[in-house]
């Protein structure tokens, strides 16, 4: 019984928490940053498809095959717009300077970390758009069970796959002298970081990425895509309040409207 009633009490509070945020969720006004982590805690707390969830959570969504359809054709335009607004968002060459590092970009589009990559399918599409050769990928999850997928299908020389938590993780120096920075370390820094469908599922997500951004090498971006619900919309708003995009495409899908946006970090 007891169940029940709390179930119950979850349902209950989901619609007054959507309301709150298709109308003020994310908007500036006095309190609101207070307001804003209450109205978080109670969605963590009523649950939903846009809240964070624990490791083992993850794991038995995984094991269930829940995340399976990421793999889908309809889920590919998303990934292809991901790839196309990293290419789209580099600055260009100095007119008549040679710049190695744009060669580099072209040929395998640097060093991209994927933050809650789940079992990797973005690398599918890097090496489709001719990203494989020489490519430098890092991949993070939460789940144990994503990461082994994802290095049974997709690990190479060029990829490396780790179980951490995104809200916590720091990147690994490579070994001083190396060049070539293999799979086992991180670059100095990431050309892109990719938070695809993650960002919302984070404890402090802002936070977070303001990490991430410090991250990046100069002229490097952060793409952040967030499918739209009354949550993520909310968060998307403070998003870029605090972190004005320098791009922002909505694209239509067979399941909704995904939101991608590009940022920068300071050069």
């Amino acid at each position: 019984m007891a169940s029940l009633l709390h179930r119950a009490a979850r349902r209950l509070v989901r619609r007054p928490l959507a309301l709150y945020d298709r109308l003020l969720g994310g908007r500036a006004f006095p309190g609101a940053e207070a307001v804003d982590r209450q109205v978080a805690r109670l969605q963590t707390w009523a649950g939903g498809g846009t809240v964070p969830l624990s490791k083992e959570r993850w794991d038995e969504e995984y094991d269930g095959g829940v995340w399976d359809y990421l793999a889908d054709e309809q889920e590919a335009a998303r990934y292809r717009a991901i790839l196309e607004l990293i290419d789209g968002s580099r600055p260009p060459s100095p007119p008549g300077e040679s710049d190695p590092d744009r060669r580099r970009l072209d040929r395998g589009r640097g060093a991209i970390l994927d933050v809650g990559c789940g079992e990797g399918v973005l690398v599918d599409f890097l090496r489709a758009a001719g990203g494989g050769e020489g490519l430098r990928y890092t991949g993070l999850d939460l789940s144990e069970r994503a990461i082994e997928t994802a290095r049974r299908k997709r690990g190479d020389d060029g990829t490396r796959f780790e179980v951490a938590d995104a809200e916590t993780w720091t990147p690994e120096p490579a070994p001083p002298g190396r060049e070539d920075r293999a799979a086992g370390s991180d670059p100095e820094g990431f050309d892109a970081i990719v938070l695809n469908e993650c960002l919302y599922y984070f404890h402090e997500p802002l936070e977070t990425l303001r990490r991430y951004l410090n991250a990046l090498v100069p002229g490097g971006v952060v793409v952040v895509s967030m499918y739209e619900a009354p949550r993520t919309i909310a968060l998307a708003r403070a998003l870029d309040r605090q972190f004005p995009p320098v791009r922002t495409v909505r694209l239509a899908g067979p399941p909704g409207t995904w939101r991608i946006s590009v940022h920068r970090g300071a050069d």
